[in-house]
């Protein structure tokens, strides 16, 4: 019996890799941005993507790019459930939360804001240079809650590529830890089985 179930471990390992895709989804302002590719790391090519609420109603769909990407606008201020259906049981999905949607929609608003103040403090820079020093001094001025605003956003889109980095360390291949693991379960489901039959001899 030991022997059958070692013989079956390669193939469940096998077929649990073989099935999964790995999905990642984040959002940048009012668009969400999805990115996939399969287990052994090829992108996933018009598979379809499913955008589902927390009732598991269908919100929108498409197709992945020949990149394995996807991209939309938030249909609505709810956690997304993002599905992508490759086929032949590839399957993967991620949620995105309503909170981080929130976070960087107002992020992406208040960065707008501030650029629009820092282009106008520019322009009127300009115009006092070009009328001599004894101009007024204008009134606009960049707030420092703003300004960290801004930088905080820049830093979001710094660091998209590491969030995007982490997430595929989270969805990799089994180790050989996880595979290892798997034959001392299987071990353990033998040792039960013998003793059970062991058990019904003795009876």
């Amino acid at each position: 019996m030991t022997v059958i179930c070692l013989g079956i471990l390669p193939m469940v390992v096998s077929s649990a890799s073989a099935h999964r895709v790995n999905v990642f989804a984040w959002a940048e302002g009012d668009t969400i941005y999805v990115a996939s590719k399969f287990a052994g790391g090829k992108k996933v090519k018009a598979a379809k993507i499913l955008v589902l609420d927390p009732k598991g109603d269908e919100l929108l769909a498409g197709r992945t790019d020949d990149q394995g990407e996807f991209s939309f606008k938030v249909p609505k201020p709810t956690d997304l459930r993002i599905v992508i259906v490759a086929g032949q049981g590839h399957q993967g999905e991620w949620i995105v939360r309503a909170a981080e949607i929130a976070d960087m929609s107002s992020k992406a608003a208040s960065e707008t804001s501030t650029e629009n103040l820092i282009r106008s403090d520019q322009n009127n820079a300009v115009s006092l240079k070009s009328m001599g020093s004894g101009a007024a001094t204008p009134d606009t001025a960049v707030e420092p809650k703003e300004l960290e605003a801004v930088i905080e956003s820049i830093l979001d889109k710094k660091l998209k590529p590491i969030a995007r980095m982490l997430a595929e360390i989270r969805q990799k291949e089994p180790t050989v830890r996880d595979i290892f693991a798997g034959i001392g379960y299987i071990f353990g489901l033998a040792g039960i089985a013998a003793y059970v039959h062991s058990r019904k001899k003795k009876e």
